[in-house]
């Protein structure tokens, strides 16, 4: 065979592989990953807020991150992504009239967002913090071949006692 008809064969090979990706990635449902992880924070994070909390006292065992994050993996076809997560100082700090975040962060971009807040745990449990957020939702919404999409997710659902779930 000479090296004409070879080069010509692994091009045809190689366009039919990237035609047939092309078409799965296009018609593949989308993926959404999404995490909650609850955990300790180190002391040099809560001493520069202890001075604002109703408990100058707090200690690392008081004290916990809720963190949120959401990724898309989007295929070829889906537009206009946007990634809602309630707030979530707000709903730490409304329950039982108590204020209770000290510290609060959110960062998104086009397919993925991350929002965490730091909150005196005192008291609480895992249970008292998936009750808490039982009516938040993740929104995710998209167009997707001219139609608008959207998914929503239970921020309570994710909750556990170290890593949240991942939903697809």
């Amino acid at each position: 065979m000479s090296r004409g008809k070879i080069f010509l064969l692994i091009l045809l090979l190689t366009t039919i592989i990237y035609s047939v990706m092309f078409v799965i990635n296009v018609t593949a449902e989308p993926k959404f990953i999404t995490e909650a992880t609850l955990s300790h924070v180190d002391k040099e994070i809560i001493d520069p807020y202890k001075q604002f909390s109703d408990n100058p006292n707090l200690t690392v065992e008081d004290v916990r991150q809720l963190s949120i994050q959401v990724e898309v993996k989007k295929n070829w076809s889906m537009s206009n992504i946007e990634i809602e997560i309630p707030n979530l100082v707000t709903t730490i700090d409304h329950y039982n009239n108590q204020i209770r975040s000290l510290k609060a962060s959110y960062r998104k971009g086009s397919t993925e967002a991350i929002s965490s807040v730091i909150f005196n745990y005192q008291q609480l449990t895992v249970a008292d913090l998936k009750e808490m957020y039982r009516d938040d939702l993740i929104k995710i919404k998209w167009v997707e071949n001219g139609e608008n999409k959207q998914q929503e997710i239970s921020i309570s659902s994710l909750i556990t006692d170290g890593r949240g779930g991942t939903k697809d």
